[in-house]
């Protein structure tokens, strides 16, 4: 037997059924208070056979029936309702007249809560056909509005996947410029830190020594105010010690720091010596085999003796010109190019015609310096691979002969 239970009303008001409704109402409470999962579970209690192979409209049908039956199914399912809907149930069934329901059922459409109030309105002891009617038009009309709602979200939704389809493809097509480019920061960021690691951690080593330093103060602040000398000799005297072994330590620190910097400064300046000699080389031709000397012009024969400045290396220029007799017309200057001064450099190139540079036995900075002053007085210097003695001899004639032929041609650094 169906459960019509009392819902605090006046003497002689009955909440009505689930099975009191005519079946058009069924489909719409159904429809709109139970989701299909629920059914499905109800027409089971039910007894209800091939539940699982039924269609969602079949689960639907199927339980309308169940409730407009005085059997088993629709106590199971107004059972359901009213468990599910406990709170609003209980929240309408304080309310009095009709009017207040339908105040109330407008106040909860606003909220979105059509189910909860839909049955809770319906079943309500004063509740009649008129109301009845009233809450299934307002129900009927929503899932309109919803169903059309539905299509509108789906054609936007399909715009929206469509248009996330190309920005996919776009990023895509971007994705392997991005790789490369974070790739490349990322070892760009690698070179960074392992060249300034040092330097931070001297950074850190100061930092601890200068608050270590500035504690030290503190404390003898502190100390200097207490008037008992011997408080004095047994704390700050030794704190002052240790204060001044911090400085020197301090000091010591900053000093190597400096030279950090002096020696990161000085392999980029070493960087930029081999870039510019590489890029020197990489134009020049390979040296003579001494089988083409014979095809060189006689450097002798031209009208004026010339300077040859060789920078770099241990030369025996007496043991040259043993070698090259013809020689003996010309002047020969060596600078070793690490021991004498740069002053003594810049002289001798404005003293000589051309200069040559052997790079395996010369410091970067007699090369970079023999290059700017070539650069500035528009003379040619030429790097040499080797300072071995044939190497120098074959250069030398490459060099005279290269300024008897056109002086102002000659390649200059």
């Amino acid at each position: 037997m169906l459960n019509r239970s009392i819902l605090k009303a006046k003497p002689g008001q009955v909440r009505s059924g689930l099975s009191d409704f005519p079946c058009n109402y069924h489909c719409a409470i159904i429809g709109t208070c139970l989701n299909l999962q629920e059914c499905r579970k109800l027409l089971k209690k039910a007894r209800v056979i091939n539940v699982d192979s039924m269609t969602d409209y079949n689960v639907h049908t199927a339980s309308v029936r169940a409730c407009g039956s005085r059997k088993k199914g629709a106590y199971l399912f107004q059972k359901h309702l009213d468990k599910k809907y406990k709170k609003v149930f209980k929240e309408f069934g304080s309310l009095k007249t009709r009017e207040q329901i339908l105040e109330k059922w407008e106040a909860y459409k606003k909220k979105g809560l059509i189910a909860a109030a839909f049955w809770s309105g319906i079943c309500h002891p004063v509740s009649d056909e008129k109301l009845w009617h009233q809450l299934y038009e307002d129900v009927h009309m929503l899932s309109h509005i919803q169903g059309r709602t539905r299509q509108l979200d789906a054609r936007e939704v399909d715009q929206i996947r469509s248009r996330n389809s190309f920005l996919e493809s776009q990023v895509e097509s971007m994705s392997a410029d991005v790789e490369r480019e974070v790739k490349k920061r990322k070892e760009t960021e690698a070179e960074k830190s392992a060249i300034f690691l040092e330097k931070k951690q001297l950074q850190g080593m100061v930092a601890q020594l200068q608050e270590r330093n500035a504690e030290l103060l503190a404390e003898k602040k502190r100390f200097m105010s207490d008037a008992h000398s011997a408080l004095y000799r047994e704390v700050i005297q030794p704190l002052e010690h240790k204060n001044h072994s911090d400085t020197v330590e301090l000091r010591r620190v900053k000093n190597n720091y400096q030279k950090l910097q002096q020696k990161f400064d000085n392999l980029k300046e070493e960087n930029l010596i081999w870039a510019e000699m590489f890029d020197s080389l990489r134009v020049e031709s390979v040296a003579c085999d001494p089988s083409c000397t014979n095809r060189c012009d006689n450097p002798a024969e031209m009208s004026c003796p010339k300077k040859i400045l060789i920078v770099g290396g241990t030369v025996n220029l007496d043991h040259l010109i043993q070698l090259e007799p013809q020689l003996k017309t010309h002047g020969l200057m060596h600078h070793n190019g690490f021991e004498d001064s740069q002053t003594r450099l810049i002289g001798m190139v404005k003293r000589a015609d051309a200069v040559l540079c052997p790079i395996d036995q010369v410091s970067h900075r007699a090369c970079l310096t023999a290059k700017r002053e070539c650069k500035a007085q528009g003379k040619p210097i030429w790097f040499l691979r080797s300072s071995g003695l044939s190497s120098l001899q074959t250069a030398i004639l490459k060099s005279l002969n290269s300024l008897a032929s056109d002086p102002l041609s000659a390649e200059c650094g």
